[in-house]
């Protein structure tokens, strides 16, 4: 059982996606564009956060993709977005938390 399930199955007169913290973050994912994904699954191997610098090199994107994809997460509020003063990804040298604990 992984810290996604241990709730259990929720009420059942919720939308399945709110059924279980699992089904959310599923259909969260899901709802993001495949280049979006592709940055979430690589930005899920950092614990603790990273930075943009980062997360280009082992998506192997340039800096200003790895960015924008990135911002594109926030806007999704899928990574936490940093401190106040706006979103992480925008200041460089700032780190991103992650969800490498959620992995769908």
């Amino acid at each position: 059982m992984s810290s996604l399930d241990a709730l259990g199955t929720g009420a059942v007169d919720l939308p399945e996606r709110q059924r279980t913290l699992r089904a959310t973050v599923e259909w969260s994912v899901g709802l993001l564009e495949d280049p979006e994904r592709s940055l979430l699954e690589v930005a899920a191997v950092f614990t603790g956060g990273w930075t943009i610098q980062a997360v280009a090199q082992v998506a192997g994107l340039d800096e200003d993709r790895a960015l924008e994809l990135s911002e594109a997460l926030a806007r999704h509020s899928l990574p936490g977005a940093g401190r106040a003063g706006g979103p992480a990804a925008a200041q460089p040298g700032r780190e991103r938390r992650g969800w490498s604990s959620c992995r769908p």
